[in-house]
């Protein structure tokens, strides 16, 4: 999956937009899309809660956000309980950014001694935000988004922003 997704990275397109992955798994005679349960297990992605997967329901939603710095992977997926997500996502922030490792492809990463997520506010959404790079927009984002149910996990900054806007323009 992570030489799929490193393929489709190598992709071109205009900075600023945003690129939604359909991804299908054979399951026999059929096909399906991936549940983040899947999607992790195919990248070797363990959480660091045993209910956190639980609370993750129906296809996840990949995609890929073009910046100047390249493009930078995220996925939204929904959430039977936002507070309980949100909840693990916090206790899982000390490791969380190493465990998911394979969903910055091949990026050369220097994590930080001391992880501390800062908290950011966009268009009055609270999310959490490690930087990777001092250089370049990369590191680790991600937002319980309540009114939709979403639980969105960004490889940028910007990226975050741009899936925070669609999602307040949708409503």
């Amino acid at each position: 999956m992570a030489r799929v997704l490193q393929s489709i990275n190598s992709e071109n397109a205009r900075a600023g937009t945003i690129t939604r992955l359909a991804i299908t798994l054979e399951d026999g005679p059929s096909s399906r899309p991936p549940t983040l349960t899947d999607f992790f297990a195919l990248l070797d992605i363990v959480p660091d809660s045993p209910t956190f997967l639980e609370r993750i329901e129906g296809p996840i939603m990949p995609f890929f956000f073009h910046n100047g710095d390249g493009n930078r992977f995220g996925l939204a997926a929904r959430t039977r309980d936002s507070a309980r997500t949100l909840r693990d996502l916090i206790l899982w922030e000390p490791t969380l950014a190493s465990d998911l490792r394979p969903l910055f492809l091949n990026e050369h990463l220097q994590f930080p001694a001391q992880i501390a997520f800062e908290d950011k506010i966009f268009r009055n959404i609270d999310w959490r935000w490690l930087p990777l790079s001092q250089n370049t927009d990369l590191g680790l984002a991600y937002a319980v988004f309540s009114a939709n149910q979403l639980m969105i996990l960004t490889t940028n900054q910007s990226g975050m922003e741009a899936v925070l806007t669609r999602l307040l323009g949708s409503q």
